[in-house]
């Protein structure tokens, strides 16, 4: 992954929320830090629980890593990625990656 990064390949990362998630996910972004998330955010997790809408976004992957892992401290639901399959599929095809 980081020799991908390097050679300047565009990298989207993603995994389930929940802490073995936030492991890969971080390990990813330590590696590869320009790697973008993919609905590995707080808009995506509370929209998805049904949650009341999380107010304020960071613009950078680290920031926004600290918000979602506090989000799911504090209610301790799970996204697992079958739950956003359809989600994920549509973002690939509109991405014409399917």
């Amino acid at each position: 992954i980081a020799g991908l990064a390097r050679a300047g390949c565009a990298l989207n990362v993603r995994a389930d929320i929940d802490p073995a998630g936030f492991t890969v996910v971080e390990q990813v972004h330590s590696v590869a830090p320009t790697a973008r998330l993919w609905r590995f955010d707080v808009s995506a997790y509370a929209q998805t629980h049904g949650l009341p809408p999380l107010h304020g976004t960071s613009d950078d992957v680290g920031g926004e890593l600290i918000r979602l892992r506090e989000a799911y401290d504090r209610h301790r639901f799970p996204l697992h990625e079958e739950r956003i399959l359809d989600l994920l599929l549509a973002d690939l095809r509109a991405a014409r990656m399917l």
